[in-house]
This record gives structure tokens, C-alpha cells and sequence, in this order.
């Protein structure tokens, strides 16, 4: 009888101590996701705050001025949006549609028989 209440208490020893190790292993997983995402949202938070404290700042605005009155950047790209308006012009003319012995490829890749011929 001591014998098998011996073995009966052991094993529910054995079995505390497993269910003790496999808590133990889960709360180290589940503190150390927490903690890495809480270092990250608190990263997130401080970064967003220095961008919003500098972009307020003065040194961003002389930045911004430097940028579009000495580099020119207010020039360059009145430049390009005339070189996108002539490139929209050119397109516009050269609007092609296919005709037969030539290839054509379609918005999908696909390549499509037929001729080029200027459509007016």
C-alpha cells in the first residue's frame, strides 16, 4: 500500500514539475514578444516625435528654402513637368493601331499579330 501511494505521489510530482517547465518556457516566450514589441512601438513613438520636432524646426525650413532657391528645385521641376507635358504630346500623337505582317504587344504582354500603320 506505502508502495503504491509512493509511486501515486511521485507521479504527481512528475507531472507538476513538467506543467511547471512548460508554464516556465511559455512566459519566457510571451514576456520576451511583449518586450520586443514594446521596445519597437516606443521606437516608433520616439522617431515619429524627433520628425515632427524637426520638421517644426527651424533648420528644416532653411533646408526646404536652400533646396528650392539655391539648388534650383523650383526650376528643375517646372523642367520636368514641361518635358512630361511633350512627352504626353508625342505619345498622343503616335497613338498606333495594328495592322497586318507586323506585331503588336497588348497591356497583358501578350503579343498580337498585325501591321503598324500612324493613326491620325
Amino acid at each position: 500500500m506505502v508502495s503504491a501511494l509512493s509511486s501515486f505521489y511521485q507521479t504527481i510530482i512528475t507531472m507538476m514539475g513538467l506543467l511547471l517547465g512548460i508554464i516556465g518556457i511559455l512566459a519566457v516566450i510571451t514576456l520576451r514578444f511583449l518586450s520586443k514589441t514594446a521596445a519597437e512601438d516606443i521606437a516608433h513613438e520616439a522617431a515619429d516625435k524627433a520628425m515632427a520636432r524637426y520638421m517644426e524646426s527651424r533648420q528644416f525650413g532653411d533646408n526646404v528654402k536652400y533646396a528650392i532657391e539655391e539648388i534650383g528645385l523650383a526650376y528643375q521641376l517646372e523642367n520636368l513637368e514641361e518635358d512630361i507635358d511633350s512627352i504626353k504630346a508625342i505619345l498622343k500623337k503616335s497613338r498606333r493601331r495594328p495592322a497586318a505582317g507586323r506585331y503588336d504587344e497588348d497591356a497583358d504582354g501578350d503579343v498580337v499579330p498585325g501591321d503598324w500603320s500612324e493613326e491620325d
